[in-house]
């Protein structure tokens, strides 16, 4: 902003040396400002937002405070009394008629002493998150390379190892920014300035060693370029980190398991016991006499969920996720390129709305087809179903049972479509070293790709081996075989699976040993299979204890229904006299009650993030607790 920069730009940039830091931290978020320009604007916005603050300190003193301040300052007075603090002042308009205003000297200047107070709140306030939002956005930036580098680092050696130079690598990886996300736009920053700034690829190394806000991308790139300048072999350098960080991968993994276990000893005491240790003791003293129904519905309504709920969103946080592809480079630039053609523009515009319209007929024809990409497109369908059957049913069963049916059918198609995507994506992860394997052994035999795949293709059965048999019968038809990868890998939209086929396809198209390539991508798909079926174990474990947590909670719950309270109610009866019951036992009933089921619903969804990874994954959970919920109502209460 022109205007920022003129009249605060030129104080900030004589202070070069108090802003270095700034401006490497812009640098590491990717943020395309000088220091100076940024921070005009930084402070430009903060007066406006400064001035906002004072006209509404005004405003609100006038509003609340004033009255306030006059209550303060009468009381000040009458104990002072020779200390003179209002002096009232009268003010008449030049207006016929108009009444005259009476303000006292304190009310004004507590009214200025407040606007100005907000003016520099809103200003600093402001100014602070301008300089903190970099920081932030390069910490977000950090997590996100570390979390893709290993699979980078092992594109790069796939490519490495096919006989493909180190400078072909990084063009290569910096095309791929939604296979790789940040760590692509690090390396597309080297190729930048090696392509437009005449940078050699040492010192474009060197430059993002500086600005990378990531320490483990600054050991990476460290250590290439000490191979480099020393005359080592960068494959070896790059087969060593691929080792590295296979070994990292599994500590992290072991660390992670180890605090959800952790979390998930502390979930059984916070979440199961306290609450069941509350509900036992407030029950009994509410039938004997002497306690409170509030905390009993506040145990109910407000600890059971928020706590459930507290340790689900910690786990959800602390749970590795994987990177979500988005669509291919290729794509998007052969968009661009059609969106820029000026003849026959008319007739392009027609075929593109033409397209839009097929497109959108073939998602009203074929709705399940996009439910199964996106289950929990299905909740705006099954949620309305569920609330129109409990207003149907409402006057004709109890309550109890209308709101845990109309979870569970609310619930039930989410659970029913998003088991069978996992189990799909699941079934495609564990072929994918088997197919790779398969394609690796033919080509080693002298064979060309295209042969293997035509090979592969009739060895196995399954999602993945029918894709490639549907990609063999396009390639016979004509079709380019890098395409017909490309179209396997976006027709069924695995991450892993794009990786692979991103290596392949670039191996293929820049050159080099396709044997060699297919070898490391299939044994980096065989750890990562086997790094998954050991999480997916040790996981299990903890959805084991959600489980006998749940059942012991229940458990319990059906020892005061049929055992305990009937006991007590019929002595506070009798002629008992210290046990006058607060409570008839239909309430406490119906309390406890929606205890179980608040609870049946709240465990189902930690369930499903502690023990798949997934909030979604807890819809079966749920639906199979309430069934035990519902259960127990029907038969036993």
């Amino acid at each position: 902003m022109r205007l920022a920069y003129r009249l605060f730009g030129e104080s900030f940039k004589k202070r070069k040396h108090e802003f270095a830091y700034f401006e490497k931290i812009l640098k590491s978020a990717r943020i395309p400002k000088s220091y100076d320009v940024y921070l005009a604007e930084a402070k430009f916005y903060s007066i406006i937002l400064g001035v906002v603050g004072l006209t509404l300190g005004l405003f609100f003193y006038s509003l609340f405070l004033n009255k306030i301040v006059s209550k303060l300052t009468k009381t000040y007075a009458v104990k002072n009394p020779s200390l003179p603090i209002s002096v009232p002042i009268s003010v008449n308009l030049p207006i016929p008629n108009a009444p005259a205003l009476k303000f006292t000297i304190s009310d004004v200047l507590a009214q200025i002493i407040f606007a100005i107070f907000m003016f520099f709140l809103f200003y600093y306030l402001t100014f602070s998150l301008f300089k903190l939002y970099p920081s932030m956005k390069a910490d977000d930036r950090k997590r996100a390379i570390n979390r893709m580098l290993p699979y980078a680092v092992n594109y790069m050696y796939a490519l490495s190892k096919g006989g493909v130079g180190i400078i072909q690598i990084v063009q290569a990886l910096a095309r791929h920014k939604d296979v790789y996300g940040e760590v692509a736009n690090e390396f597309a920053f080297v190729v930048n300035l090696m392509e437009y700034f005449g940078y050699d690829f040492h010192s474009a190394m060197t430059e993002l060693y500086e600005i990378t806000p990531s320490d483990t991308m600054k050991e990476f790139i460290a250590g290439l370029i000490t191979t480099i300048d020393s005359g080592g072999d960068v494959t070896v350098y790059l087969a060593h980190k691929c080792e590295q960080y296979v070994e990292k991968s599994k500590s992290e993994q072991k660390s992670f398991i180890e605090t959800l276990g952790l979390l998930a000893e502390s979930y059984v005491t916070i979440a199961v016991t306290a609450p069941l240790f509350i509900i036992i003791l407030q029950s009994i003293m509410l039938v004997i006499g002497s306690g409170n129904l509030r905390d009993l519905y506040g145990v109910t309504y407000v600890l059971i969920p928020a706590s459930s709920a507290f340790f689900a969103f910690i786990v959800y946080l602390l749970t590795p996720k994987e990177f979500k592809v988005a669509e291919s480079v290729e794509k998007k630039k052969e968009e661009k390129t059609e969106l820029h053609v000026e003849e026959g523009r008319e007739i392009y515009e027609r075929f593109k709305k033409a397209k839009a319209r097929r497109e959108s007929v073939e998602k009203l024809k074929y709705p399940l087809r996009t439910l199964r990409e996106n289950p929990t497109y299905v909740l705006a369908v099954s949620i309305p179903v569920s609330a129109l059957y409990v207003f149907l049913l409402l006057r004709t069963f109890r309550p109890d049972f209308l709101i845990i049916t109309a979870v569970i059918i609310a619930l039930s198609p989410l659970a029913i479509l998003h088991e069978a995507k996992k189990r799909r994506e699941r079934i495609i992860k564990d072929q994918i070293p088997e197919v790779l394997k398969g394609l690796a052994s033919v080509t080693a035999t002298g064979a060309t790709l295209q042969q293997a795949v035509d090979i592969v293709a009739e060895s196995g059965s399954g999602y993945l081996y029918d894709e490639i048999k549907r990609m063999k019968k396009s390639v016979e038809w004509g079709a380019d075989l890098i395409e017909a990868f490309r179209d396997v890998a976006r027709n069924l939209k695995i991450p892993s699976l794009t990786r692979v086929v991103t290596i392949l396809t670039d191996v293929l198209t820049i050159g080099g040993d396709i044997t060699e390539t297919l070898h490391v991508c299939s044994r980096d798909a065989e750890l990562e299979r086997s790094l998954v079926r050991e999480r997916r174990f040790s996981m299990f474990i903890y959805l084991v204890i959600i489980y006998v947590s749940f059942f012991t909670f229940v458990g319990i719950m059906v020892v005061l229904f049929t055992k305990l309270f009937p006991k007590f109610f019929e002595m506070s009866t009798t002629t008992v006299s210290f046990m006058k019951t607060k409570v008839d036992k239909d309430t406490l009933v119906w309390i406890l009650t929606q205890a179980m089921i608040l609870q049946a619903i709240f465990s189902g969804l930690v369930a499903g993030i502690m023990g798949e990874e997934d909030p979604s994954s807890g819809a079966k959970h749920t639906i199979v607790m309430l069934g035990v919920v519902l259960a127990i109502l029907m038969f036993i209460i």
